[in-house]
């Protein structure tokens, strides 16, 4: 049975690609895969210097973020976003203003660190989009939903809500599956 359930913030919850994007007014090819910093000609130790704390603040929120949210909220008694953000300030503050604005409520279940598979148990369970996060939580006996993110390709019609459900062991209402 699940307890704890961790969703990963970008391209879970902020659709950090767009923001790529807008950031520098160009279109990522879906698939491009996860090194952004390599559309640049750069390092992601040299791209990551210019995302700043408008950069995280204002990211998109994903098409079925609220939706998966509330979702897990009425399901689970216990819901936290994890993030793997650099430690640079405006990374972290821009997380805090974003999710300020998009969820409030969990202003205070912010786990901000790059050892996510340190929190994975048999009773928790990681929704991620990048897979070694997934493949290290499943390692470690969690339970993991690896979404489909514009790195890897198109998402097409994803239905977040009943990917989690069924790994988690749940039913999904009718109504909250189709949102």
């Amino acid at each position: 049975m699940i307890h704890d359930v961790f969703v990963d913030a970008d391209m879970v919850l902020a659709d950090f690609i767009t923001g790529v994007e807008r950031h520098f007014n160009v279109t990522v090819p879906d698939g491009f895969g996860y090194d952004v910093a390599r559309y640049f000609d750069r390092t992601w130790d040299v791209l990551k210097y210019d995302l700043d704390e408008e950069f995280y603040s204002s990211l998109p929120k994903m098409p079925w973020a609220q939706s998966l949210m509330k979702w897990l909220t009425h399901e689970f008694d216990n819901v936290y976003i994890l993030t793997s953000l650099e430690p640079i300030a405006g990374h972290i503050n821009g997380r805090l203003i974003w999710l300020g604005i998009w969820f409030p409520e969990y202003m205070d279940k912010l786990i901000v660190t790059k050892h996510k598979h340190l929190l994975a148990r048999s009773t928790t369970l990681l929704i991620d989009d990048y897979p070694p996060h997934c493949k290290a939580w499943r390692a470690r006996r969690g339970t993991a939903v690896e979404v489909p993110s514009r790195w890897k390709g198109p998402v097409g019609d994803y239905n977040i809500i009943e990917a989690v459900a069924q790994a988690a062991g749940v039913t999904v209402p009718h109504k909250l599956g189709t949102e």
